[in-house]
């Protein structure tokens, strides 16, 4: 598995720029991330100030010079707005495996912004990185993510039914895999 991410891959498709996550997108990390309805189905503390942006952005970009993760924001072509993050990352060196992530701004959201980073954040994953399987895991009544996968080719491969939130309590998962081979025939 190649996690060598220098210089950063820029990605492209019909509409959409992928690209590194960079200052300018501070307040719109923070206004994604601090928003509990964009919140709702993921387990995690909401941002309380642009410095936990900041610090985030830092985060993610180290990450990616370490090769523990790629993430990529995401805009149009014609705009410099943010609408959103898409990435790979939980890697598995022992068996060529990563997990996929992606979050939207409300105002992206239904446009079919997720299904074509994701689309290409595959191909990345498969093509360059070599990967042998790409997992994607979302709550069980998050229909429309859980739809963002299906549209991409994951098979739903089972229901964690005993993920414990932050709050304590079960949230069922749905746990999708797509493996490289298939995604060959999906192109």
């Amino acid at each position: 598995m190649n996690t060598v991410f220098t210089p950063f891959p820029v990605l492209t498709t019909e509409r959409l720029l992928l690209r590194q996550l960079q200052a300018t997108d501070t307040s719109a990390v923070f206004q994604l991330r601090s928003d509990p309805a964009q919140s709702e189905f993921l387990d995690r503390t909401l941002m309380q100030d642009l410095d936990a942006a900041t610090l985030y952005i830092e985060r993610m970009n180290t990450m990616v010079a370490n090769g523990e993760a790629i993430i990529w924001a995401m805009q149009t072509h014609d705009s410099e707005a943010f609408l959103g993050t898409v990435c790979l990352w939980n890697f598995d060196q022992a068996h060529n495996q990563a997990e996929l992530g992606y979050e939207l701004c409300a105002h992206a959201q239904g446009q079919g912004f997720a299904t074509e980073a994701v689309n290409a954040a595959l191909t990345f994953g498969f093509m360059d990185m070599a990967l042998a399987m790409v997992e994607g895991t979302c709550h069980r009544a998050n229909a429309r993510s859980c739809n963002v996968l299906t549209r991409c080719g994951f098979t739903q491969e089972l229901v964690l039914r005993n993920i414990t939130s932050r709050l304590g309590e079960p949230v069922p998962h749905h746990v999708f895999t797509m493996y490289g081979k298939d995604f060959l025939r999906y192109l």
